[in-house]
């Protein structure tokens, strides 16, 4: 079975630390994950913003770990928002039960953790 490959990139846009996220997460791939989205709690963001558009597939332990992200940044006064998440992904958060922890902001077609 070939290997699953997941990169991510990131910059600085005004107050938002901004991760674009591709490939796919999985157990093989968790690791580069959850170090790529740590890193920038630990080294302080407030406001953290995921591009999903190159996300093909998320893990019930990925989506674990954007919720723990999320809690950590709601409570230090920050934000978590997710864009441009498929309806693949959109169909993973729906069957694991984190649908309703997300907001849809129709104007930018992106969703919105709650804070």
């Amino acid at each position: 079975m070939p290997q699953s490959r997941f990169q991510t990139t990131t910059r600085d846009e005004d107050i938002w630390r901004v991760l674009t996220l591709e490939g796919s997460v999985d157990v093989s791939t968790f690791a580069v994950f959850e170090e790529e989205l740590t890193r920038p709690v630990e080294q302080g963001a407030l406001f953290l913003k995921l591009e999903l558009q190159g996300l093909k597939s998320i893990n019930s332990t990925g989506l674990g770990l954007l919720m723990a992200a999320h809690r950590q940044l709601r409570q230090s006064g920050g934000r978590l928002v997710i864009e441009g998440m498929s309806a693949e992904i959109t169909n993973i958060f729906n069957l694991l039960g984190f649908a309703g922890l997300v907001d849809e902001d129709e104007g930018e077609a992106s969703v919105a953790v709650r804070r």
